[in-house]
Formats: structure tokens, sequence, C-alpha cells
């Protein structure tokens, strides 16, 4: 029997309720489907007939991978309603009751999280660290959580939401970028991690956790280094430091040792030894914070040399001094009065060449301190600003709707909080130093004050997503601000107080501090007037010629991938291979025109990438290029299936688009006049490159908009913004000779000995009990 004249009825395999399921051969073309027809006794009720249609209609819009395809449907003057559907070749639920006696309703699922990389076992706070898991299940995946505790798994735990697979897949390989600057951490904090996946199982209706069954993987360990911490400690280190110098210098010019007439011969002898011990101490001292400046990445490559030649300055005059105490070991000086005396006038005259250069190098120690801690304010203002703009990001996601950016609001909140913390105990160094004077604090404590009374997640609680969010914006600019000033005192310090290489380098700083920020400005506008346009195409369907011909594809370009031995491939290559494989699962599952298109272009992205990270003339290589070959093919057939940005932006759209395209032309200019500043020639080789590179992304960018190729546009701009960093940290990595201040060490010496001879004159004339006291008021004098 030849159904509807296509389709042959060659055995019946199933009997329902509604209707038979019957094997049948199309006639016209080659192959099997199951065609299921509605019962005799139900074609003449119109209720059955409508359910029936209502069924085929869900099937068909559903599209899931784990419900059947409907391929076609009568037509509705058809005597004998039915539905043409894929044959799949599986066992009856009666069959399998035979074979197994009981079946599991609901396996749970599977996941493994694989292990780090050794190199990322011991990330720093700033660090994103790469988790990569794969989780299997038997229907369908519905959730994936990262799970973070405290080593040893007490205290709170902090739930990450990493999503679910497209279409709720069986199968999910996935790669989360966790972003440990979103975290508080404390100092050197282990963490233990592991990930929860929750699949689908609709267990009863309002279970309360979620329906679903729930595994969990192994426990990973993960130890962050608190870098800033490091550095925090690194600067206390290196105050102690100078501290130690001011009391050995205080030490040596009060010693009666090298007075003109020492009291005792052996007394003055013990204490000389005694002194060239405690230079020794204070060598090592030094010796051991270069060692710590040297791996300290917050620390500038200039301010270690400065520290080496300070160290290698008073172990010169410390390793005279040692030969002159070789000439007469301890006891040798029992009857020899006369040798021991001139030994001491030796030592005399080089402990007066070491007071002198210890002058100098306190100086320039006091100089290091403060130029750490303006270093370090700075910088934690930078991440302050960086935390509260993606504080922004993430409300402005949740405003729309994106609730699994809860947990991270609120891990970003505490991690404002310990910064703001740092930033108030950083300023009250620099007070106890330099006075507020050189630095006006006050509106850092105004805004510690606003922000840390400000309770991001008490706003959400109450609902007022919109409030939280237009204060952090303002908190935000207020941030900029502040940092500005930072900047702008910085640059405008007296000339004593900054070399020319240093103003040059915060002047550069400023400027394209600024620059970066006017072109986040642009980014997000830009971002906003393209997200418009992906709203308005996102329905376009992809016709099923096209989706069964861009699955055969992405299944082929899948099997090449796998045939590639990543191994010899470097590290950042094979996360692109990955970034490829989910590119092709979307890709093969989906049915939406905009999608296949966005896909395509990740996946050549993806592959490109890969291939930059293949050694040239290999095999793997070569494999490479013709995936890529292939992939830019298959992105060709997917585009012109939605209107593109330029024929859609029209009206309100255009004109915001013409005006960012005149704002980027400015930026592009103002890039190009940086480049041409007198303090330009400070700028780092890299950050010269890297200022070029984001003029020229300027300048492309600018093009798109003014062509409204809002997409382009945004890649630009991105690539600009990632340029324009770059140039901002090369600048923060290396440091310019030592300042004017340090340079000048000797003359102010020399100025404030007139001072320093007539304060040692009265307390030799009146000792005090103990030294400590006036010698500290005598050196916070001298070193003003």
């Amino acid at each position: 029997m030849v159904l509807d004249d296509k389709y042959r009825l060659d055995r019946l395999i199933g009997r329902g309720g509604m209707g038979h399921v019957w094997r049948c051969t199309h006639t016209h073309m080659v192959g099997e489907v199951a065609v299921k027809i509605l019962i005799d006794r139900l074609r003449r009720k119109q209720s059955a007939i409508d359910r029936f249609w209502q069924e085929a209609r869900l099937m068909g819009a559903l599209g899931h991978p784990n419900i059947v395809k409907i391929f076609d449907v009568s037509p509705s003057t058809a005597p004998v309603p039915y539905m043409a559907m894929e044959l799949l070749e599986q066992d009856s639920l009666r069959a399998r009751l035979k074979r197994e006696k009981t079946i599991e309703p609901d396996e749970a699922p599977e996941v493994e999280l694989l292990p780090l990389a050794a190199a990322d076992r011991a990330p720093s706070e700033l660090d994103s660290v790469d988790i990569t898991f794969r989780a299997r299940d038997d229907f369908g995946i519905a959730r994936a959580h990262l799970v973070i505790a405290a080593d040893g798994g007490e205290g709170e735990e902090t739930r990450l939401d990493l999503g679910a697979p497209p279409d709720q897949a069986r199968a999910w390989n996935h790669r989360y970028a966790w972003d440990l600057s979103q975290m508080p951490i404390e100092e050197r904090r282990a963490l233990e991690y592991w990930i929860e996946v929750r699949d689908n199982d609709p267990a009863r209706i309002g279970a309360d956790p979620l329906p679903g069954k729930v595994t969990r993987s192994t426990r990973m360990r993960l130890e962050i280094h608190d870098r800033e911490s490091e550095h925090a400690a690194n600067i206390e280190g290196l105050r102690e430091l100078r501290d130690a110098a001011v009391d050995h210098l205080a030490h040596r010019l009060l010693a009666a040792a090298f007075a003109a007439e020492p009291p005792a011969l052996l007394a003055a002898l013990d204490e000389a030894r005694s002194l060239h011990a405690e230079i020794g101490d204070l060598l090592a001292g030094l010796a051991t914070m270069i060692d710590q400046l040297s791996v300290d990445p917050l620390t500038r490559e200039r301010d270690v040399a400065n520290l080496t030649a300070i160290h290698r300055r008073l172990r010169a005059i410390y390793l005279d001094e040692a030969a002159a105490h070789a000439k007469m070991p301890p006891g040798a000086e029992l009857g020899a009065g006369g040798r021991a005396r001139t030994l001491l006038a030796s030592l005399a005259a080089i402990s007066e060449r070491l007071v002198r250069q210890l002058e100098d190098e306190i100086i320039r120690l006091d100089d290091l301190v403060d130029n750490q801690i303006v270093d370090r304010i700075e910088a934690l203002v930078a991440r302050v600003e960086a935390s509260q703009r993606k504080l922004v990001e993430l409300l402005e996601r949740l405003r729309a709707g994106d609730r699994t950016v809860e947990p991270a609001i609120e891990e970003l909140q505490q991690r404002l909080r310990e910064d703001l913390r740092r930033i108030a105990e950083a300023r009250a160094q620099l007070h106890k130093e330099v006075d507020s004077e050189f630095l006006n604090l006050d509106a850092f404590r105004a805004l510690e004050s606003r922000l840390s009374h400000e309770d991001v997640m008490e706003s959400l609680r109450r609902g007022d997503v919109d409030g939280a969010l237009e204060r952090a914006r303002e908190r935000l600019e207020e941030l900029r601000g502040l940092r500005d000033s930072v900047q702008e005192r910085l640059a405008n310090a007296p000339s004593e107080q900054l070399s020319p290489q240093e103003r040059a380098r915060l002047v550069l700083l400023r400027e394209l501090s600024r620059l970066q920020d006017t072109e986040r400005g642009i980014e997000g506008e830009s971002r906003t007037i393209h997200e418009r346009w992906r709203a308005q195409v996102s329905q376009q369907a992809l016709d099923d010629a096209d989706a069964t011909a861009l699955k055969k594809r992405a299944e082929g370009l899948r099997e090449s991938i796998e045939s590639i031995n990543d191994a010899r491939l470097d590290r950042e290559a094979r996360r692109a291979l990955d970034d490829a494989a989910e590119h092709l699962d979307r890709l093969s599952k989906t049915g939406n025109a905009l999608e296949a298109q966005e896909g395509a272009e990740g996946l050549v992205d993806a592959l490109e990438r890969a291939l930059a990270g293949a050694r040239e003339g290999e095999r793997e290589a070569k494999q490479l290029r013709r995936l890529v070959a292939d992939a830019k093919e298959a992105r060709e057939r997917t585009r012109g299936r939605v209107p593109t940005p330029e024929a859609t932006h029209q009206g309100e759209s255009a004109a915001a688009l013409e005006e960012l395209a005149q704002r980027q032309g400015n930026a592009r200019q103002r890039a190009r006049e940086l480049l041409a500043l007198p303090e330009a020639e400070h700028l780092p080789e890299a950050g010269e490159a890297a200022l070029e590179r984001a003029a020229k992304s300027l300048d492309r960018s600018a093009g798109d908009l003014d062509r409204r190729a809002s997409g382009e546009a945004l890649g630009g701009e991105r690539e600009a913004l990632g340029w324009i960093q770059q140039a901002i940290d090369s600048l923060r990595k290396t440091s310019p000779p030592p300042s004017g201040a340090s340079a000048q060490a000797s003359t102010e010496s020399e100025r404030d000995r007139s001072l320093r001879d007539s304060v040692l004159e009265a307390m030799r004339e009146r000792p005090p009990e103990g030294y400590d006291e006036p010698v500290k008021r005598y050196y916070e004098e001298l070193l003003r």
C-alpha cells in the first residue's frame, strides 16, 4: 500500500492510543522513514484530528536533539491524516525490559574536571584560569556550576553559574575562563574547586531544590598568590631597611670609638667591630630585598637597579673596612697598643667615608620608599576602577535579565571593599612619609566612605537594579576623575621631586588613560547599537537544505580536527582547537541564520589562532591551513542569510553611528598626536608599537562606523582597547632613570651637615639616657 502516492508502507512497527507507526520507504527518494497514521475510529473526530496536528506542530517547533524530527505532514484534505518522522533503529521498551528486567528511569550525569597545567596551578589574584570539564547525561544537561571553597572545605561555598550546553545537549565539553580578579583574595589563599552538573530529570512538580540529579567532579586545589599583598610587604620591608640604615648612621655618628680621644682602647675596638657587623647585616638585608623586588611583578625594573647600585656603593666601603679589620683579628690587640691606635685611626677615616655615603643613600632609599607607595596607590586606583567597570557590566547584564551574574556581583563587591582597605593602608603610609600636602587624600577618603557604605546586593534584594546600576556608574566616573587627579598631581610635582623622564612617563600615562576612557565609551555605545541589530534579525531561520548542508560540513570539519595531533601544537593553539570544536557543535545543531553566521565567524577565528601555534612545514600546520580554507568557505555560505547591519541601521541608529564615527576619528587623531608629543620619546619600544597599532585599529573602526558596519566596527574598537592597554602596561612595567631628588642627594647632604654637626655637638655635651627619640627627631628633620 502506498500512502499519499509517496510512502510505501512496509511494516507495522508500533501501536498507540491515537495511531499506528509504520516503517515506510519514500517512493521518490532514497531512504526510509517512520510514518504515524491516525487510527480509523478517530479520523472522523475533529478534536482528535486537531490534537494530531498540534502534536506535529509542537514536535516540529521544538527541534530538540532528543525529540524525533518531523519531515512531512499530510495535507488538510487528505483522507488519512499522517506525519512522516525520522526512523530510529532502537529496541522497543518491551524488548528492553525482557532483556534487562529493570531500567533506571534516569541515570545521574557524569562529569570529568580536567587538571590544570602545572604553570597554571599557582596564579596571581589578577589572572584568569581556564577551567575545562566534560559532562555527559543520558537525556540532557540542565546546568553546571563552578563551586569554590576554602582549602579543606571549611567555610561557605561560592557558586558560579557556568550556564548550560546548547539545547541541553547530552554531552558537553566546555572551557570556562575563571576571572580571579573578581574574587576577594586573602594574601596567599588556597582554594578547592569542583564542578557540579545537574541533569534535566523533571523529578516531581514543585521540587525544591531544583529538579534533576547532581554529580560532583573530583575536587582540585588552587593556590592563589596575592601579588599586591606581597608587594605591600616588600614596601614595608624597604621602609624597615631605610630605618635600619638611619639607625646605623646614628650609631656611627655617635660612636665613641672614632672620637679624637677614645675612652678605652679595647672598648673602642670592640665598638668598631660591632659597627662593622651591623653594616654587614644591613648589606645582607639589602641583598635579600633586591632578590624579593626582582621577582615582584609590581616593582619597576629601575627601582631594583637603584637598590642594587646602593648596595654596590656601600659594599665597596664595607670591604675596605673588612680589610682593615683583618689586619688585627680579635685578641691580637693585647700588648699591641700602637698597632691598635693606628688601626682605629684608619677605621675612623673609613667610617667617615661610610657616614657620608650613608647620608646620600638614605635619601635615595627614602625617595625609593615614597615612589613605591605612590605607585602602589596609582595601581590600586586603576584596579578599583577596573573592578567597578566590571561591576557596571555585570549589573547591565542583570538588568537585561541574566540572573546568573548575581554570585559574581557579590564576589566583586567583596573585592572592591578589600581593595579600598588597601588604598586606606597605602594612603596612611603616604601621609606618614610625605604628608598629605604632597597628594590631597580627601577625595580618597570621601570615595572610600561612599563605596564602603553602598551595598549593591542589598539594592538587588530590594529589586532596585536600575538604582544600583546608576550608582555604580556614578562611582566609576568618580574613580576616573580620581585617577586623573592622582596622575595630574604626580606629573605637576615640584621639579626636585621628579626627573624629566618620570614627568614624561606620568604625562603619557594620564593621556593614554583618557584615550582609553574615550574608546571604552565609544565601544559601549557601538555594542548597544549592534545588539539592537541582532535583536531585529535574530529570528531569521535557515531553510532545511541549508541547515542540513551546514550540519554535514560541520561534522566533516570536526572529523578533520580530531585527526590533528594537538600534542605537537602549543598551548594557545590547543585552546583554539577547543574553541573551534565548540563552534562546530553549535553549527551542527543550529537552525538560526544569525547563530550560523556568528558561529562560522568564530570558527574561522579559532582555526586561524590554532594555525598560528603550529610549526611551519609540519603536518599539523598543513592540516590546519586546509581547515581554515574549508571554514572560510563555510563562512561564505552562511553570509547573506540575514540583513546586514549596513542595510538595517536607519534613522536614529544611523545618526548615532555617524556621531560615533566622528568621535572615533577624533580618538584616532588624539592617538597620532600622542605619538608626536615630545614625551613620546620616553615611551618604551613595545608601547610605541602598541600605540601605532591602536591608531590603525581606530582608523579602521572609524571607517566601519561611517558605513554603518557596527559588527566590524566593534571588532576594531576592541582591538584598539587591547593595544592601548598594552601601551599603558609598557609604561607601568618600565621606569625612567633615578629622579632628580636622588641625583642631588650629595648636594642635599652637604646642606644638612651643618644641622647635623650642631645637633651632635649638643648631644655629646649632654648625652641622653637613650639615643632613640633624639636620633629619630634629628633624622626626621634631615630627611625632610
